[in-house]
């Protein structure tokens, strides 16, 4: 027993005794390195987090920025490629586009709706002309727009180019190939709202219907000698009646001409057809008779190109039955 409790004894006394202070340290010690540690990994991760979110951001810029240089690209070889489709090639027609051939034929039938019929009423009731000579004034004045305004359309691209119009095919087969020719185009139909106003002003001019010097717009004086001259070559009832009574009715043929003969190529009319032609019922409707036989051709019939799809019809007027 008394062995027992010694033992007991010295046992307790054990646990009484405080540990030594070196141990202290040491447990402190291993807790502060401990939570430095902590805090250096914590730190790493902290600015392993920023680096990647910055590079994360820069990424995504990058990307973004290639995608919108690849959308513009892209862009480009498809206006590029349209642009050789287009060129020359009027079955290939942007919908987008406000002056595109169907929208232009839809404003010239208007022409013949309204204009049309009004300077035929001014015609016939206050010049006193007979029907037929007043339908023929109208049509050679159209028929006169048209061609001046083709004629002036490849003038003004010869003169942009600095050759000559026979020339302009030539340069297109060979130095125009990858749709430059169809940007020229397109950007004189981009103008094409300013460039009519100063088509039908040089056209009044040439027709001596303004004096050259007349910027202003105001009508000038016809020479007399002039007129006549012009008289003589499309009848003094065409040149005198016309200048006096149809000026908006050829402001108006000369507006629509001038964004037909713009386009690429350009929209065609048709003036061809002749006293004692058959009449053809799929290019003309009838005028005021019906008949097999053609008197007289009152308005043209127009084509998406010479030789192209009809794109609307025009209007002849039949021999009489009595006639024929």
């Amino acid at each position: 027993m008394d062995i027992v409790e010694k033992f007991l004894r010295s046992d307790i006394e054990c646990k009484d005794i405080e540990p030594p202070a070196s141990i202290h340290e040491c447990q402190e010690e291993d807790k502060k390195s401990k939570l430095q540690w902590f805090n250096d990994i914590k730190r790493r991760l902290h600015d392993l987090g920023r680096k990647e979110t910055r590079e994360t951001k820069t990424s995504r810029k990058r990307i973004q920025e290639l995608e919108q240089d690849r959308e513009e690209l892209l862009n480009r070889l498809g206006k590029l490629a349209g642009a050789k489709l287009k060129d020359n090639n009027p079955n290939i027609t942007d919908l987008s586009d406000p002056n595109r051939p169907m929208k232009i034929i839809e404003h010239f039938n208007e022409i013949y709706d309204k204009e049309w019929t009004s300077s035929l009423d001014i015609l016939c009731n206050e010049c006193k002309m007979e029907e037929n000579d007043a339908i023929q004034t109208m049509l050679e004045t159209v028929k006169d727009c048209y061609n001046y305004c083709v004629s002036t359309a490849d003038n003004n691209i010869a003169s942009f180019l600095m050759c000559r119009t026979s020339e302009i095919q030539k340069l297109q087969n060979t130095y125009f190939k990858n749709g430059e020719m169809h940007q020229l185009h397109e950007m004189r139909k981009a103008i094409a709202e300013y460039s009519s106003k100063r088509v039908q002003k040089d056209y009044f001019i040439e027709k001596n219907w303004l004096d050259k010097e007349a910027e202003d717009g105001s009508e000038g004086s016809c020479e007399e000698e002039k007129v006549k001259r012009k008289a003589a070559t499309y009848g003094k009832l065409y040149y005198n009646k016309r200048k006096d009574y149809l000026t908006n009715y050829t402001c108006k043929c000369l507006e629509i001409c001038w964004y037909m003969a713009i386009q690429s190529p350009p929209v065609y009319l048709d003036f061809s057809y002749k006293k004692g032609n058959c009449f053809n019922k799929s290019v003309l409707k009838h005028y005021t008779r019906d008949g097999k036989i053609i008197d007289f051709l009152v308005w043209p019939a127009t084509y998406l190109e010479k030789g192209g799809a009809l794109l609307g019809k025009g209007v002849a007027q039949p021999e009489s039955k009595a006639s024929t």
